[in-house]
């Protein structure tokens, strides 16, 4: 193909998009990160993937991916490229016209990717221009689920053998006998890649009176999924024992343990925890799917305000930035972004974890590990001794963790790392009732970003509202908009929801707010004084997700409450 070759700068200079100081700007941020310069733009805030998307169009003459281009791709289109090429390469094949390939592509002028899929396809190339949004959700929509889809419709259903009662006496050869017969082993691999194609972060496997029931907690909240017989329960939670290598002959003490899933294009990372009660051992399953990790801020829901704060502060040369939130309020993920945003070889970056949940290329990370006196604080000071510029420190639980750090933030270090507390304001009063001076506090934390997570409403179905009945919410409520509400349908798996964005708070520690740490003043004060400088509440932030038609009103008084 014959396209112009012309830079993306000067493109989106000629179509007056950008100044020459935003691209000098994006130039040298791209220098420092090695991205994409689009990426670099878009995350700078100085364009849209949707105007870097026309202004290619204008330039190159190209035709933009139509919306009904994305409905109907027909199944014959997976066998021209394999699903491997198409997530590398960044494409997709849209449909043939003889013998001619549409292919949604993010950059037209690659031609190089353009001639392998000639070469590869016998086909000529007509690229049609589409953001990465756009390829994400194809690929989400046409690829994601297919290999686990094709898994399940191949489990055959199956009576199950009786098994051993749940008592203290049962024959111990019997029941590793039984939990190689064939029906176990398909139904634990069901319900572990019903989970994985559900998306779910948390599988329930909990035995009640009368059977068994499967529940999995999909954006946040858990549904019913699956009920078998009590008595193939013990046979279930033996063989998840199995597979994590934990001792199955062990039913009174809680056990923990691990397993790595390869299938498809999914790599998911299961952590298993075990509990003796009343009636049987609960299982609770936590799926990382590696394979969907995006480390990526415009995945995480910041709003631009937000983010151009949390760059800001973790650009700084040293000090704390602590992320707070409950267990699930992606806390990690957040902290992980951060790290690969400012991952470069000029950094030298280090992290101890517990444990370590993804390996980023670049970064020296480091596992907990008590036994070996690997402890957070132990590591903290095997650290200050490795040159750092960038130290990650999982979880500060304790006085010894939360002292080392701050004395590394004190000596001239970066230091990132996460608290349980409902506020970002409440991280202080976390910290100093754990025994840490306020004046140590002060000169060393420079931020706190507290985070949730929350529902976003299904595009396909989400459906128009009034908010009348809300009250309390008329001081929100200056401005016409308009509210939606989950209804539900077959592509949401009738919730009204899918997906989850993140809604933050951030406590810049300013001047006025260190002496008020100092000074020992209360949450309340130091809240009001952080409101009073310009800090948006988590429920202030989440409001402005519901004017944007992102979520509800119902979710975000579910997630967040009103200051």
């Amino acid at each position: 193909m014959g396209l112009k070759k012309k830079r993306l700068g000067d493109i989106l200079l000629d179509e007056k998009l950008i100044t020459e100081e935003d691209l000098q700007e994006a130039l040298i941020e791209q220098q420092n990160s090695n991205k994409r310069l689009g990426q670099v733009l878009k995350e700078l805030g100085l364009t849209t993937e949707d105007e870097i998307a026309v202004a290619l169009h204008h330039q190159l003459g190209v035709l933009l991916l139509a919306e009904n281009d994305k409905q109907n791709i027909k199944e014959e289109m997976f066998e021209l490229l394999d699903e491997e090429d198409i997530r590398e390469k960044r494409v997709f094949p849209i449909r043939k016209e003889g013998r001619i390939l549409i292919l949604a592509m993010e950059n037209p002028q690659n031609i190089v990717v353009i001639d392998e899929i000639e070469d590869q396809t016998s086909l000529e190339v007509i690229p049609r221009i589409a953001t990465p949004t756009e390829i994400d959700n194809l690929i989400e929509t046409y690829l994601g689920e297919r290999g686990i889809e094709e898994f399940i419709e191949n489990i055959e259903q199956m009576e199950f053998e009786q098994v051993a009662e749940e008592d203290d006496d049962f024959d111990q050869q019997q029941l590793e006998e039984q939990l190689e017969d064939t029906p176990i082993i398909k139904t634990v691999n069901k319900i572990i890649a019903t989970g994985i194609q559900y998306k779910a972060s948390d599988i329930h496997i909990e035995p009640l009176d009368k059977g068994t029931q499967v529940r999995y907690r999909i954006d946040g909240v858990l549904h019913r999924e699956m009920t078998f017989s009590q008595n193939i329960h013990m046979a279930l939670v033996s063989r998840i024992k199995v597979m994590s290598g934990l001792d199955i002959a062990e039913r009174r003490k809680a056990q923990d343990g691990r397993i790595n899933v390869e299938f498809a294009q999914t790599k998911a990372d299961l952590r298993i925890s075990i509990l003796p009660a009343s009636l049987g051992e609960k299982v609770v399953i936590r799926i990382f799917d590696k394979s969907n990790l995006r480390l990526d801020f415009n995945y995480i829901g910041f709003s631009n305000d937000n983010l151009k704060t949390f760059k800001r502060l973790i650009k700084k040369p040293n000090g704390m930035i602590l992320l707070t939130g409950p267990t699930g309020s992606g806390k990690t993920t957040t902290l992980y972004t951060a790290l690969n945003y400012l991952n470069e070889e000029t950094k030298n970056i280090l992290t101890i974890e517990d444990p370590v949940e993804y390996k980023i290329a670049g970064i020296t990370q480091t596992p907990v590990n008590p036994k070996k006196e690997m402890t957070f604080a132990n590591a903290l000071r095997v650290f200050v001794r490795q040159d750092p510029d960038i130290i990650m420190v999982g979880e500060i639980r304790d006085k010894e963790t939360a002292e080392t750090a701050i004395k590394s933030a004190l000596t001239g270090h970066l230091v990132l790392s996460t608290l349980h507390t409902n506020s970002a304001v409440g991280a202080i009063s976390r910290l100093i009732n754990m025994g840490v001076e306020p004046f140590l506090i002060a000169d060393s934390v420079i931020g706190v970003v507290a985070q949730r997570l929350l529902r976003k409403l299904c595009d396909e179905c989400k459906e128009t509202t009034i908010i009348d009945e809300y009250e309390t919410l008329r001081e929100y409520l200056d401005e016409d908009f308009t509210a939606y509400q989950a209804e539900g349908c077959e592509f949401c798996k009738d919730i009204g929801y899918k997906g989850r964005t993140a809604i933050h708070e951030i406590l810049e520690v300013t001047p006025s707010i260190k002496e008020a740490i100092a000074a020992r003043k209360s949450s309340s004060e130091i809240t009001k004084l952080a409101n009073a400088e310009g800090m948006n509440t988590l429920f202030k932030d989440g409001f402005e997700k519901v004017k944007n038609g992102v979520t509800t009103i119902d979710e975000i008084m579910r997630v967040a409450n009103i200051e």
